[in-house]
């Protein structure tokens, strides 16, 4: 989101912008893939990957939607990372390209060996992305030379890392637990187990020394998410702070003001609770589940994709 505009990527082979106060349609780009995940935006201009056609990742204007680029690095499942005039993509063939965000031109490239899945995280020039193979991989951000690799006896797929104040936040599906790593070694800090049976494939998101976690388990007769549950944990330490059964799953979150804002990929439920204590303020009941999707924040509204094809919006 930015300058008053939503960039929405779609399984129609399409990414819309729209107005963030109306849900006014401003502009449709046609694709020849699905578009899986979301488009982000960096100096007036929106990136984005595609799977299921052609190898194309594309450039283009956030205002009128006018194609500035392409470059084809085969089918991409991840959001994009842009940084200080670069992009840091990863892609299914398993290869990481750093690109130029003005024309294209691929600056490095590393191979990881298997599908790259998750959206890089950056900080104070390295680079740190998953792959399938259950490796994170940390990069130099001018070189794409490899510092350090840490295996998560997993598959690193949706959820994606986070690194801030020197520390690597990682989780990997079929894991049994979520990372907190020295971002300069690779190191342990500490983990944080699953019960049995649980999944961590969603981006966590970090606050005021809190990090949330969006877990989820698969039942024997269901095709979905069933039993989701939120797990708030002291950044520094690990240590548990509170719970929530019932949001989360495969569904991202946001944090703002104090407040975390979740969907849930087991019921219609839009929730808003409490950062500290995870108590419920206020929710609201939408057309669907939210499945592989994460609320964003922008101004003074939360937004959030939902299985009914719309996109919500909440004061």
């Amino acid at each position: 989101m930015a300058d008053g505009r939503v960039f929405i990527g779609t399984p129609a082979r399409s990414v819309c912008a729209a107005d963030v106060n109306t849900g006014q349609l401003l502009w449709r780009f046609e694709t020849r893939g699905q578009v899986s995940a979301a488009p982000v935006h960096a100096d007036g201009k929106i990136f984005f990957g595609q799977h299921g056609g052609t190898g194309d990742f594309y450039c283009v204007d956030a205002g009128s939607g006018e194609l500035l680029w392409t470059q084809n690095l085969g089918w991409v499942w991840a959001s994009a990372t842009p940084f200080a005039g670069r992009l840091i993509v990863p892609a299914v063939n398993g290869n990481i390209y750093c690109l130029d965000q003005a024309d294209g031109r691929t600056l490095w490239r590393f191979y990881a060996g298997t599908g790259c899945y998750p959206a890089p995280a950056i900080e104070d020039g390295k680079v740190l992305v998953g792959s399938w193979n259950g490796y994170y991989y940390l990069l130099d951000l001018e070189t794409g030379e490899e510092r350090w690799r840490f295996d998560t006896r997993g598959n690193p797929d949706s959820g994606a890392a986070l690194m801030r104040d020197g520390r690597a936040y990682i989780q990997a599906l079929y894991g049994r637990a979520f990372y907190c790593l020295d971002a300069e070694t690779g190191a342990e800090i500490w983990s944080f187990e699953y019960p049995d049976g649980w999944h961590c494939n969603v981006s966590p998101a970090l606050a005021e020394g809190k990090i949330v976690l969006s877990t989820f388990y698969y039942g024997a007769v269901c095709d979905y998410p069933i039993a989701p549950c939120l797990y708030c944990l002291d950044a520094a330490t690990g240590e548990l702070r509170w719970q929530a059964r019932g949001d989360g799953g495969i569904t991202g979150h946001a944090v703002a003001g104090g407040r975390l804002y979740s969907g849930s990929s087991c019921t219609p439920w839009f929730t808003c609770r409490d950062l500290e204590t995870g108590e419920i303020l206020w929710r609201c009941k939408m057309g669907g589940r939210c499945e592989e999707t994460c609320a964003t924040i922008y101004g003074k509204h939360a937004f959030i994709l939902v299985t009914d094809g719309r996109l919500y919006a909440f004061a």
